[in-house]
């Protein structure tokens, strides 16, 4: 059971683990809105048992991940997080969302991708995306700003890739909150 602080980022990030997790995870304290009711759905699409009651969620994948087409509404943490536990999958995952979200680039994002392996088609570095894994690993560089969720979803995946409860990453910043992130994993 975790204990989630009311941060619609914070609980995408939980939800994605407990995906990736094996077993039954709780995670209380989970935050209302449309982020959080994106993720939920698209979990729950890909085929990961997922029952809210509340601010309370129970996630539970008990099968590989289902072939889908998943929408994930305005949510670009969303967005980001289940095009990269899509490149997990064996099999052939959509990823799209409404017109402003297919505005926003993630392109470093699907290039590390596809550096470990995934089969990937987008439109010009956005939504809508089609991810097909599963991912071999290697090491990946990601360039990102601070801060930027294209960067924590491809840490996500790497964690579930190396099999392993933790990676290493080197972390250059060029002083102006951009930087390049080195996964040896």
């Amino acid at each position: 059971t975790i204990r989630v602080p009311g941060s619609k980022s914070i609980a995408n990030r939980a939800l994605i683990c407990a995906a990736l997790s094996e077993g039954r995870s709780t995670l209380k304290n989970l935050p209302a809105g449309d982020d959080t009711s994106a993720m939920l759905s698209g979990l729950h699409a890909l085929g990961i048992e997922v029952t809210r009651s509340g601010s309370t969620a129970t996630v539970s994948r008990k099968t590989a991940l289902q072939s889908r087409v998943i929408h994930a509404e305005l949510a670009g943490t969303t967005s980001r997080f289940l095009t990269a536990l899509a490149a997990t999958a064996e099999s052939k995952i959509s990823i799209d969302g409404h017109e402003r979200l297919r505005q926003r680039p993630i392109g470093p994002l699907l290039n590390a991708l596809r550096s470990l392996g995934a089969q990937i088609v987008d439109h010009d570095g956005g939504l809508p995306v089609s991810v097909h894994g599963p991912l071999r690993g290697g090491a990946v560089t990601i360039h990102f700003c601070a801060h930027d969720d294209r960067t924590r979803a491809a840490r996500g995946s790497a964690h579930h890739l190396a099999g392993k409860p933790y990676f290493t990453a080197l972390c250059e910043f060029d002083g102006f909150g951009h930087g390049t992130v080195r996964s040896v994993g």
